[in-house]
């Protein structure tokens, strides 16, 4: 029988191995709560409270008449953009923005408190039967501003053309 001296095995100290252990588990719980967090949409606000909540409070009032669209802004809350969704008499849709279609005089800051945007929609033809108008607010998170439509079926206004 070989007699084996006590220092002469080599491995790792029980230290070395709770600490490599201990950076191993922070590292994957970092990694997963990084990945995770990618599937949470970043809180859009304003004025310190979710947006959504902001649209139930939006009012205005849009008029269509012989090719000229007119909305007026009744409420307290600025109005960035406006969606327009246009409606075919067979049924077939598109979406247009107002400040993409008519950027010249809807405005770089939309519409806001007690304004009125008025001017002609040549987008909108004979085969036309409706438009929905649902209005896009501003908003801000921890990146920046963002941009956010209102809920189009609790939000949107329909005008038969």
């Amino acid at each position: 029988m070989k007699n084996h001296e006590s220092g002469s095995k080599k491995g790792l100290s029980p230290v070395i191995a709770t600490l490599l252990l201990v950076a191993i588990v922070v590292i994957l719980a970092l990694i997963i709560f990084l990945w995770l967090k990618s599937f949470v949409p970043e809180v859009v606000e304003k004025n310190g409270e979710d947006i959504s909540l902001v649209c139930e409070r939006v009012q205005f009032t849009p008029v269509y008449e012989s090719g000229r669209l007119e909305i007026s802004n009744d409420g307290n809350i600025p109005i960035q953009n406006m969606k327009v969704k246009v409606i075919d008499e067979d049924g077939s849709s598109i979406e247009k923005d107002l400040a993409t279609e008519n950027a010249g005089t809807w405005g770089e800051f939309g519409l806001g408190k007690t304004r009125v945007f008025s001017d002609d929609v040549n987008w909108i033809d004979d085969t036309t039967k409706q438009i929905v108008l649902t209005p896009v607010l501003r908003g801000t998170t921890e990146t920046g501003y963002q941009d956010k439509a209102c809920d189009e079926r609790q939000y949107g206004h329909e005008l038969d053309v």
